[in-house]
């Protein structure tokens, strides 16, 4: 196509890795708001994210001598992008960008204007763009998917694997190390105990220099297998952002347990992160707890003779955890383990253990007794609130033979079982506290799920059904349903009860699927959907359906929590046009076309069906940004003066549908 007039940039940004192969991609800035390896809610963060200073349309650089192989505009994700494929075969993405260079520009106008459509997704080949180093490919941005201008960038490799930018010749200054939060133990057999306890234990982290830190306490544990989670953040110089560490490495007596490395991750093992995030077991100061250890058919092994699971001799043993970010700043935590045959010891006092309230696992049985999921079974909480004396035991309750287990008590108040393996659950319908003075029970709705195998549960009044596949689950859980007959999360009225699927933050592999049975009235109502309770937003948001029919609605569930059916009956509104209705303007003023729009429950849905602008009678292709609700069109050419209307059209996922014509005036 047509040769490209050459840009000379500041000579910053031509500074190239040592092998003088890429360039920094943006003037906007070079400094990151997240890096690559980063926990999403079900995905890593495949890039970096560079700060544009909260403004769109800085320059975007060609990093590498090479052709622009693919071209995507889309509602969300990552919006327009750019693929750059370079000379070593390896393929920069570039995401979020307000606009592209002009002839890229004029290429995707031609193919949006012949298929009458916003959404394009277009391959070239080598000749059809081609780009030098330091040429300008496109502008920063906000479109698609993007809660504030930044540019996203990837490098992807021939295998189409993503490769981490900061080890591949993208570089920032960096002297600070990583900063390690705090570590956790967890059983990971039935005869496991540490310092006394059947439970996860946490132990606080002393930072003795900028880069050095040891454990509070010394670690007592049984002959049985233990895994060590620990959180922790890296940091940059002149930024408040967290960061993900690039290598970890665990020793126990110098030889190495596990390694994890954030160079290259498949997409496949994205999708998978959540067995690398330790959600079960909740969040130390808002950051997660990174598993160093994994199961052997992990994704992420490249070993399986160091998963992590520690199995020690009696004795005497030495941690040592080396943390290293991608500048290759390291930190290091010593710690020592003493191992014990038995538990016959007296209970030592913890520092402390893994709280209630950071499990984030409770069960709406009762305020008094709370289920924690972990890997190999199930743990029992009960807070003896009525002050009852004598507790001795407990019972899981069936129609044929119960199983008793023990509580530890940690005072005052609270007791723990020791871990109970899934198969004792199978079937069991109340769980009863055993004292002196009386059983208290508790009903339980459970089942137990295994991966690679289905399951269905159903609520007590067989109005919800959840599905788990083969491939829902990573590992073994306890899952249960209570209903209620009010929420008090929101003023909206259910048309249901609410019902609670817990736990809450179990980790899903693949989604469940979770189905509500309609009434005859249900039935004859419009705008009836499932929503799921957004505790961070504190909202119902909308569920699309995968299936509906004239007598049940079933959605997929990325995660469990609080489910139930509303009825969404008002349309979109408009709370913002640029240009302003009935306004005159002087030709050159008018740079875009604007509308934000905003819905009560539902949400505006995000398709060429559900949104358009057409100005005197044409359709224009606008961008739609799903965070900031907003509808936009940057002109490529001034307004030729005279008279203008403009239709804009929005409907919501529930089919409540809006339209509005305003009228303005080009002099």
């Amino acid at each position: 196509m047509t040769s490209f007039i050459k840009i000379i940039v500041p000579a910053f940004y031509l500074i190239t890795c040592v092998k003088g192969e890429i360039i920094w991609p943006t003037n906007a800035s070079k400094k990151l708001s997240s890096n690559f390896g980063e926990f999403r809610d079900d995905h890593f963060h495949m890039g970096i994210d560079i700060k544009t200073n909260g403004k769109e349309g800085y320059e975007v650089y060609a990093i590498a001598d090479g052709f622009i192989s693919r071209m995507v505009t889309n509602y969300t994700g990552y919006g327009k992008a750019l693929y750059l494929k370079t000379k070593s075969e390896n393929t920069a993405v570039y995401c979020h960008l307000s606009k592209f260079s002009s002839e890229l520009e004029k290429e995707l106008f031609s193919q949006q204007t012949k298929t009458d459509a916003y959404h394009v997704n277009s391959y070239f080949s080598s000749t059809d763009f081609p780009f030098k180093k330091g040429d300008i490919i496109g502008y920063t941005g906000n479109t698609g998917t993007s809660f504030g201008p930044h540019l996203h960038f990837e490098l992807r490799s021939p295998k189409g694997n993503t490769l981490n930018p900061l080890r591949q010749g993208i570089s920032i200054s960096d002297t600070l190390s990583p900063v390690v939060k705090g570590l956790t133990v967890f059983p990971l057999t039935q005869q496991t105990f540490i310092n006394g306890f059947p439970l996860p234990m946490e132990f606080s982290i002393i930072q003795q220099r900028s880069n050095l830190y040891s454990i509070s306490d010394t670690i007592y544990c049984t002959s049985g297998g233990i895994g060590i989670a620990v959180s922790l953040e890296d940091k940059i110089q002149q930024n408040m952002n967290r960061y993900q560490f690039f290598k970890a490495e665990l020793f126990i007596d110098d030889s190495l347990f596990f390694d994890f490395t954030y160079d290259s991750i498949s997409f496949f093992q994205s999708a998978q992160m959540n067995s690398i995030e330790n959600r079960k077991f909740g969040k130390a100061e808002g950051l997660s707890y990174h598993k160093f250890y994994l199961e052997e058919n992990s994704l992420f092994l490249s070993n399986k003779e160091l998963s992590g699971h520690i199995l020690l001799s009696p004795g005497v043993h030495i941690l040592h955890l080396s943390i290293t970010d991608a500048s290759g700043n390291v930190s290091n935590v010593n710690g020592k383990i003493v191992c014990e045959l038995s538990n016959s010891k007296t209970l030592l006092k913890p520092r402390s253990w893994l709280r209630r309230e950071s499990w984030q696992t409770k069960s709406f049985l009762n305020s008094d007794l709370q289920i924690l999921n972990s890997e190999n079974g199930v743990f029992i909480e009960f807070q003896n609130m009525e002050n009852l004396s004598s507790i001795y035991g407990g019972l899981l309750m069936n129609d044929k033979k119960p199983f008793d287990f023990d509580f530890f008590h940690t005072p005052p108040q609270t007791y723990y079982s020791p871990l109970i393996p899934f198969e004792k659950f199978k079937n069991i319908n109340r769980i009863s506290v055993l004292t002196k003075e009386k059983h208290v029970e508790f009903s339980i709705n459970a089942i137990v799920v295994y991966p690679n195998s289905q399951s269905i549960l159903s609520s007590n009044d067989d109005i919800v059904h959840i599905q788990f596949t083969e491939l829902t689950l990573f590992d073994t859980s306890l899952i249960w349903i209570e209903n209620t007959q009010s929420s008090k999360e929101s003023i909206i009225k259910p048309l249901t009860n609410t019902y609670n699927i817990e736990p809450g933050n179990l980790p899903l592999k693949n989604p469940a699927y979770l189905t509500f049975k309609l009434n005859q009235n249900q039935q004859l109502m419009k705008g009836v959907g499932i929503y799921k309770f957004n505790k961070k937003k504190k909202e119902w948001e909308f569920q699309e359906p995968q299936q509906k029919n004239f007598n049940q609605i079933t959605v997929e569930l990325s995660e469990l929590g609080v489910v139930t059916l509303l009825q969404d009956t008002i349309p979109p509104e408009i709370v913002h046009i640029s240009p302003a209705p009935s306004q005159s303007y002087t030709s050159g003023e008018i740079y875009s076309i604007e509308c934000i729009l905003k819905d009560n429950l539902s949400g505006i849905e995000p398709s060429e069906e559900a949104l358009k602008i057409i100005l005197n009678g044409k359709k224009i292709f606008c961008a739609y940004q799903p965070v900031k609700k907003e509808l936009s069109y940057s002109l490529v050419d001034p307004l030729i003066p005279g008279d203008y209307s403009m239709l804009i059209s929005a409907r919501d996922y529930a089919g409540n549908k809006m339209e509005k014509t305003i009228k303005f005036n080009v002099n």
